[in-house]
């Protein structure tokens, strides 16, 4: 009975240790529950700001990893923008601004140009609103009147007589001053014969014009191989097909030569406009990939110079030509023709992959041409996601040594027509996927697409901020825009 009595004050302490553990279990499980059912207080403003995990200590473990100051405000928020929404959105503006002043330059050289035909001092709008205390409207209505008097009158006079002992020998065959019409619908216009630039300089000056033109414009319009098109020229069958970008070549790069037998700086500014009238005349006669190439050296050259306005037209019968020419797709991409009626194909397939990408470059140059003018302008999209599945340019380097590529570059989504804030925006191209295959060109191609989108957006789209479904709306595009740009 001892060794019993004995035990019973064992076995009670025991049962007492059983019973004391189970409350300290349940305790540590409720406070757990209790702990994570109340709230823990506001993550830190970084974690906050990068919507990530914070594990709430000081310093919480998402700052130690990225080595930045962990700052916790006790402060209740109210609903409503988060931390860094605003500075987003003042990068943007300032993002807007720069991209306004630097359309103030371009057009300042308009209204300077302007200035210096009609004999002003100085007809921007700025100007005119400062000094003679016009509203904003009424400089406008006179700028308009000032361009419709100076389209009117044609050139000034004298600047297009040009005395033909001053042109060059290779254009002294002809009679090169310019004619007037007598008729009152072309009255002032100069109607210049279309044999006065039919003729292209000597070879070797040529040649060396378009040395010039590897070295300075290439870089920028990177749509001719280099060597291809040196064959070209050598080969006496294909270098009557160069002809228009003979033309367009001259007409930008004369300016560049100190050939003495391109004349004076004033002769070089007249054959200029020749070989450009040539070009456009010429490329409207007929289709083909060397008279778009031409378009766009002389529209790239007219947008470059400050006079993108003279250039619209130019770009906007380009958008046209490059569907029409089935540029806008890969050959492996167009449809078998099923209809009765069969769409007239203008290009014979590619031979070599060298033309293939040849072919994909002046779409995509033609591209940015489009996209640059809907900035500038607030137009529409000619190009859109219904016209074009093509694929990114490959790097120069890759193109230039003429070896097709083993994986071929990705497709690239362009952005559907501009009208309603509910359109779909365009899949980023997913990072990692050709990397190495693409160049810089390419990245030039996402960056105006990604600007184009932007200026669209924030620019041309109207939001009633009083309709809640508007403004949502509009916050899930900003998001859809932020998300495209972070990738």
């Amino acid at each position: 009975m001892a060794a019993v009595e004995d035990d019973e004050p064992n076995s009670n302490s025991a049962g007492e240790d059983f019973v004391s553990s189970r409350p300290a279990k349940k305790r540590r499980h409720d406070t757990a529950l209790n702990e994570a059912a109340d709230p823990e207080g506001p993550a830190c403003q970084s974690c906050r700001r990068k919507k990530a995990k914070c594990t709430r200590r000081q310093p919480c473990s998402a700052c130690v990893r990225y080595n930045v100051e962990c700052l916790y405000d006790d402060r209740k928020n109210k609903p409503g923008l988060r931390t860094g929404a605003v500075e987003n959105l003042s990068q943007r503006v300032a993002t807007l601004e720069s991209m306004f002043l630097g359309q103030g330059v371009l057009w300042q050289q308009v209204f300077n140009q302007l200035s210096s035909l009609t004999g002003q001092e100085d007809s921007s709008p700025g100007r005119l609103s400062k000094d003679s205390g016009l509203s904003l409207q009424e400089s406008a209505s006179h700028l308009k009147s000032t361009l419709s008097n100076l389209a009117e009158s044609g050139p000034v006079a004298g600047s297009a007589e040009l005395d033909s002992s001053r042109w060059p020998e290779f254009l002294q065959n002809t009679d090169t001053r310019p004619t007037r019409t007598s008729g009152d619908a072309c009255k002032g216009c100069s109607v210049l014969p279309y044999q006065d630039f039919a003729s292209l300089p000597p070879p070797d000056l040529m040649d060396s014009l378009v040395d010039i033109y590897f070295a300075n414009l290439h870089p920028w319009i990177p749509m001719l191989h280099v060597r291809e098109f040196r064959d070209r020229m050598a080969d006496a069958a294909e270098r009557p097909r160069l002809r228009t970008v003979f033309q367009a070549i001259v007409s930008t790069c004369a300016r560049f030569s100190d050939d003495a037998r391109l004349g004076s700086p004033e002769t070089k500014t007249q054959m200029a406009k020749r070989y450009r009238q040539a070009v456009i005349v010429e490329s409207m006669d007929s289709f083909s990939v060397e008279n778009l190439q031409a378009l766009i050296i002389c529209a790239f050259d007219t947008i470059g110079s400050g006079r993108g306005p003279s250039a619209w037209s130019i770009v906007g019968s380009m958008t046209r030509t490059v569907e029409q020419l089935q540029l806008s797709v890969e050959e492996d991409q167009t449809p078998p023709a099923r209809a009765l009626i069969k769409r007239i194909a203008f290009l014979k397939p590619c031979k070599t992959w060298v033309e293939r990408e040849e072919r994909r470059r002046v779409f995509w140059n033609t591209f940015l041409l489009d996209r640059f003018c809907s900035i500038a302008t607030g137009w529409n999209f000619s190009l859109t996601s219904a016209d074009v599945k093509r694929r990114l340019p490959c790097e120069g380097a890759l193109w230039e040594a003429g070896h097709p590529l083993q994986t071929p570059t990705p497709y690239f989504g362009v952005a559907d027509t501009s009208s309603g804030t509910n359109g779909a925006l365009p899949t980023a191209r997913p990072e990692g996927e050709a990397q190495d295959s693409i160049g810089g060109f390419a990245y030039c191609i996402e960056a105006t697409e990604s600007l184009s989108l932007v200026t669209s957006f924030f620019l041309q789209q109207a939001v009633d901020v009083t309709k809640p479904q508007e403004v949502q709306m509009w916050l899930l595009k900003f998001k859809q825009l932020d998300l495209r740009l972070v990738q």
